[in-house]
Formats: C-alpha cells, sequence, structure tokens
C-alpha cells in the first residue's frame, strides 16, 4: 500500500472539528472516510479498507474509548492503529493502551500530521 493509498477514518461528532481534520489530510494526500460517532465508524469500516483510525473521546451512542476497544478485540482490526483527540488529556502516567497516540485538542496541524506519518512510516516499508 503506498502512502497516497492511505486511508484514515476521522471519528468526530463536531461537524466542523471532522471538517477541519478531514481537509488538513486530504490536502497532505490522504484518503479520507468521515463518521460522526463509534457506531458510524464500525458501518464505515466494513465499507472501506483503513490505514489508521482519528477518533474523538466524547461522541453519542459510542465513544471512543468504546470504539478503540471493539477494534481491538477484531482480528481485522486489532493492528490498526488509533489515535485519541480529546479535550482533556489523559491524567499524568495514565496509558490507555488500546491507542497508539493522544492528540490533545487544540493541537497543532503539523503535530497532527507528523503523528499521522510516524503511525504510518511501518506500513510503508
Amino acid at each position: 500500500m503506498t502512502e497516497t493509498t492511505q486511508a484514515v477514518l476521522v471519528v468526530e461528532d463536531d461537524d466542523d472539528t471532522r471538517y477541519m481534520l478531514a481537509h488538513v489530510l486530504r490536502e497532505s494526500g490522504r484518503k479520507v472516510i468521515e463518521a460522526v460517532d463509534g457506531v458510524d465508524a464500525l458501518e464505515q469500516m466494513k465499507l472501506h479498507e483503513l490505514s489508521i483510525v482519528l477518533t474523538d473521546l466524547r461522541m453519542p451512542r459510542m465513544n471512543g474509548i468504546e470504539l478503540a476497544r471493539k477494534l481491538k478485540k477484531s482480528a481485522s482490526y486489532k493492528n490498526i492503529p488509533i489515535v485519541l483527540i480529546s479535550a482533556t488529556p489523559p491524567s499524568p502516567g495514565q496509558r490507555i493502551p488500546e491507542f497508539a497516540a493522544v492528540l490533545v485538542k487544540p493541537f497543532a496541524i503539523a503535530g497532527l500530521l507528523r503523528c499521522v506519518d510516524e503511525l504510518l512510516t511501518p506500513l510503508n516499508g
């Protein structure tokens, strides 16, 4: 899979935030699939081959942690890196094992792109 075909799933219930994330990732050459919550994300994953998931923490129907736990229990999705995007960072020393990284809102666009690039680099090699 080449970098230009790697698809990113953006799971965010806030329309403006989801649009901004999707726009930035598309501008960087990524294919982007959008979902409004964890339930929608699971449906989108059945339709698209994905390389990474960026998910908000607090969402209706299924939050980011519930989504990550479901994905990590699935043989089909357990190796996909999941990035948690949250306005509330985990407490010091708290590690949530389902997530490859945590981005705390507000974050720099360069930091978002660097995070995605670093997590997808092993897939490129």
